[in-house]
């Protein structure tokens, strides 16, 4: 075996060698420096107007002009919960702004927007038979309250775009027309665009229980989600790739701009990423359909999407499916971790709260409520468990000083122990992890929640249930409360263990708290509040966690008992016979009885009760056992001197 180990050692050298020289003769070739993000080419139909570029099959793209010049018009549609504003320059979304109090302590002040000058949903096509100029002006109409429709015509093509707004879902739809008008075919490939930013001055957050507050260009494409920072984007240079594309657009973890093709699964499309370097943290992200061609007099193209602005809300994101009428998969951006089918139904049951308390700190408390009551009949019995294995403590501080570092023997006299007290040591473990999901359900849906962004528990103090406590009172209370919980818990393991989980545990999470988000450690907090209360309850009126142990010693073990010698085996076995309880003598009433009748008169009696007639045997049998007995008996026998008196009568 050593031999063996050498040579390996050695080979394990070599190859390590080898591989060093190798790198050294033949260094791997380093990457080509990116070229900067200024110079990557952007696509066609963002160079300037009428510059030239080249189609499909490599002929000159035309720039259509309007055949009529229109003047710029702008709409503000007011709603409860946001006003959108669009122009007719480029038939464009220019602002969304949430309107709801706590927006306007955002950085964006609400506004989904971020560069108004050029908006968001604008179209164009990309290697193109045409193109249509920069900012061109559309003609536009209100045909509803919630429905807009801009008309762009040119003598080669005619574009209609629809806009028809949900206000309650915080959704809009978008149909693209597009219809030719000029001889022979057309082959256009229709673009939408969207502008983010994340400012480079704004801070990002994140840590422990917190998600880093910044917006990032996403496309959820060939099943999988990508999401690129706006510092990556500006490093990297653009990033382009096509497929099956679900959604696409920029991400929050409490905001969300996503724009859903409706037909995604019926075609292959692009989603393309840029940075924008006259924008501070800018990015863009271009949806690209297929290539359609286009002929005259044939009925209009048409491309639809949806679009979803705003806070990340699960209820309105569950909501979307049916407002769109297909599935969109936005309830699928709030990841809650492996356990989401227990952290749904408790945001749900939060969300409940919230409609009657209006205030979300009061409604976790009342949350952490109802899971404490959940989980009480576990709890409970892992408390029972803890304090009867807390009884039990002594007695195995004594196996394990009477046994040093034998832990095979510890162990089987400790199984003794608890199966002749009837204590299973799993019961105090079980009920813990059937908890744990719970908690790390909590956990996840308190700290990605979007409707807690923002959102105050005491004003003036906890402003943002999202962030951290900012005076630190909480983090100190609760290491103060896990402090005390630790005291009245019931040890269960030496001295050193117990110190360990005592000060550790309660130092390890007061640490981690001040990292916690506010709501995650209100909910921390209040379970431990409730925690100290169920334990003070057991340890003072719970029956069944105050009902003493059996007195029973331990039973020795049977491979304890097969290498004792006879003798000492035979010596325990009369220990047991002197610590049974004491029976009372046994008499022979019939014995008795014909003894008063006249005894023996056949044999002769003396004083110390012996029996003429050699009948001993039968008087031995009316004794008491001595093995069963509890005096010693005397050696006279109760009638002996009667009989010895009426014999010497008779002679």
């Amino acid at each position: 075996m050593e031999g063996q180990g050498k040579r390996l050692i050695l080979a394990v050298t070599l190859a390590l060698g080898i591989l060093l020289l190798w790198n050294v003769l033949f260094p791997p070739e380093k990457p080509k420096p990116r070229p900067p993000a200024a110079e990557v080419e952007k696509p066609s139909w963002q160079s300037p107007a009428g510059a030239p570029s080249m189609g499909p099959e490599g002929g000159a793209t035309n720039v259509a002009p309007p055949i009529t010049a229109a003047t710029e018009q702008t709409f503000e549609l007011k709603y409860p919960n946001f006003v959108a504003t669009f122009s007719s320059k480029g038939a464009r979304l220019v602002s969304w702004r949430l309107t709801e109090k706590k927006w306007a302590r955002d950085w964006l002040k609400g506004e989904m927007i971020a560069d108004p000058t050029r908006g968001a949903l604008s179209v164009n096509f990309i290697d193109s038979t045409v193109v249509l100029p920069a900012d061109a002006v559309w003609e536009a109409e209100q045909s509803g309250p919630n429905v807009l429709r801009f008309t762009y015509r040119s003598a080669l093509i005619e574009i209609v775009k629809t806009f028809t707004i949900h206000p309650d879902a915080y959704m809009l739809d978008l149909a693209v027309e597009m219809r030719s008008l000029a001889d022979g075919e057309l082959k256009q490939r229709l673009a939408m665009v969207l502008v983010g930013a994340q400012d480079p001055k704004a801070p990002v957050g994140g840590g422990t229980g917190q998600a880093e507050r910044q917006h990032r260009a996403t496309c959820h494409l060939n099943g999988s989600l990508s999401g690129m920072s706006a510092k990556s984007l500006h490093a990297n240079g653009p990033r382009e790739r096509g497929g099956t594309v679900r959604y696409a657009g920029f991400f929050h973890p409490y905001l969300l701009l996503a724009v859903i093709p409706r037909d995604a699964t019926r075609e292959n499309m692009q989603c393309n990423a840029y940075p924008l370097e006259d924008l501070p943290g800018g990015m863009e992200v271009d949806l690209v359909f297929q290539v359609a061609t286009l002929r005259k007099g044939e009925p209009a193209t048409k491309k639809e999407v949806v679009a979803y602005i705003g806070p990340r809300y699960l209820s309105q994101l569950e909501n979307a499916d049916s407002v769109a009428g297909f599935s969109t998969g936005l309830a699928d951006t709030i990841d809650m971790g492996w356990f989401s089918f227990i952290a749904r139904p408790l945001s749900s049951l939060l969300l409940w709260f919230q409609t009657f308390t209006n205030n979300w700190a009061i409604s976790i408390i009342l949350l952490t409520f109802l899971v404490k009551l959940a989980t009480l009949y576990w709890t409970t019995k892992s408390m029972r468990s803890m304090k009867a294995m807390a009884a039990l403590a002594p007695q195995m501080k004594e196996l394990q000083a009477k046994y040093g570092d034998d832990k095979q023997k510890i162990q089987q006299e400790m199984m003794g122990l608890y199966k002749t007290h009837g204590v299973n040591p799993l019961a105090g473990c079980l009920p813990m992890l059937l908890q744990m999901p719970i908690w790390l359900a909590l956990y996840r849906m308190l700290s990605t929640v979007g409707e807690l962004y923002l959102s105050p528990a005491i004003p003036g103090w906890i402003d943002d249930l999202t962030a951290t406590d900012p005076y630190h009172i909480l983090p100190i209370a609760l290491m103060g409360l896990m402090f005390l919980q630790s005291r009245i818990t019931p040890a269960t393991l030496d001295s050193m263990q117990q110190k360990i989980l005592m000060y550790g545990l309660p130092l390890m999470f007061g640490v981690m708290s001040f990292f916690f988000p506010a709501g995650l450690t209100i909910y921390i907090l209040t379970n431990t509040i409730l925690s100290i209360l169920h334990s003070l309850y057991m340890k003072h009126f719970d029956r069944s966690a105050k009902a003493p142990l059996p007195t029973k010693k331990p039973a020795a073990s049977a491979a304890a008992a097969k290498g004792a010698s006879p003798r000492e085996q035979a010596r325990k076995r009369d220990e047991r016979d002197a610590d049974a309880p004491k029976a009372k003598p046994v008499i022979d009433v019939e014995s008795r009885e014909a003894d008063d009748d006249g005894g023996d008169d056949d044999g002769g009696g003396d004083d110390d009760g012996g029996d003429d007639d050699g009948n001993d045997a039968d008087e031995a049998a009316a004794r008491p056992s001595p093995a069963k007995s509890g005096p010693a008996p005397t050696n006279k026998r109760p009638n002996a001197q009667r009989r010895g008196k009426r014999k010497r009568g008779k002679n």
